[in-house]
């Protein structure tokens, strides 16, 4: 932050300094580094946000979180390292996600990380057991 005042002068002298204005030269954040998967499973996908590289010049003051290009995860505080997507976020089975998150800023929001992939799938059932034909030696 910078601070700036100026004063005049003439030919009798300087006259006193105004008062101080205040400058905040700084930028929408850089993008964070691409989310890391922590775990996955039938219910629930474990994220783990990194921080965005540069604040360039204003404070960070939280991430947002991205499901499918345009669905932001309101339950996310925007702050924590960690968060845990559950069916409670419209996690659908069967459906693969792509995660991204931006930092913001007193300025604005920055530019998107990398996408994290993910499945969202069920283990497979258990399958029945093998059989064989009488006689059978092959394996």
């Amino acid at each position: 932050m910078y601070r700036a005042r100026y004063r005049a002068r003439n030919s009798i002298g300087w006259g006193p300094f105004s008062e101080a204005s205040y400058l905040l030269v700084a930028q929408a954040p850089a993008a964070p580094l691409k989310p890391q998967l922590v775990s996955v499973d039938e219910t629930q996908i474990s994220i783990m946000i990194p921080q965005s590289v540069d604040d360039f010049g204003a404070v960070i003051e939280g991430y947002q979180l991205y499901v499918n290009d345009d669905i932001q995860i309101a339950g996310y505080d925007g702050l924590s390292p960690t968060y845990t997507l559950t069916t409670s976020d419209n996690l659908i089975v069967g459906t693969i996600y792509r995660i991204k998150t931006r930092a913001y800023n007193s300025i604005d929001s920055g530019s998107f990380s990398e996408e994290l992939i993910v499945a969202f799938a069920r283990k497979p059932e258990t399958p029945a057991a093998p059989t064989f034909g009488t006689g059978s030696t092959k394996f």
